[in-house]
């Protein structure tokens, strides 16, 4: 079975491709760089209308959940003063190839999210514990259109 090895990247506002980076590249104000998320994509097929030859056309568009595993308190910040809203993303919904898409990031309010003191992110970068932030966080990227 192959293993696929998320690549995904990111970039502030929509049809940037030449500005994403990788979102393990990316750095809060203390160099902490974000852990690479699990993504789980899903389909939300929209309105169905009927077709004069009686098929249906679904006006929907497909939406990924960035699932992070620990984020901290800059990240978040981050996140919201950088990211939320239109964004440029490279990533795969179906296979192991990645495209380019428009979408609209949602970030959840911090009221939503899990506060921790700190954060262990020795297993995943290597960093150590650090903190304080949040843990399992669901980043939205919504609306998504190919480039």
């Amino acid at each position: 079975m192959t293993r696929i090895v998320p690549n995904y990247q990111l970039a502030a506002g929509n049809n940037n491709a030449g500005g994403l980076t990788a979102l393990t590249s990316i750095t809060d104000s203390n160099s902490i760089p974000f852990i690479m998320p699990r993504g789980k994509g899903s389909r939300n097929r929209g309105v169905k209308r009927d077709r004069l030859n009686a098929t249906q056309a679904a006006s929907g568009f497909d939406s990924l959940v960035w699932n992070f595993t620990a984020i901290t308190l800059d990240q978040y910040n981050l996140l919201l003063s950088t990211y939320e809203g239109l964004v440029t993303v490279k990533i795969s919904l179906t296979s192991t190839s990645f495209a380019n898409y428009n979408a609209v990031m949602v970030v959840p309010d911090e009221d939503e999210l899990t506060y921790v003191k700190t954060i262990n992110l020795l297993a995943w970068a290597g960093l150590g514990v650090i903190g304080p932030g949040y843990r399992d966080v669901p980043i939205t990227l919504r609306k998504l259109e190919a480039l």
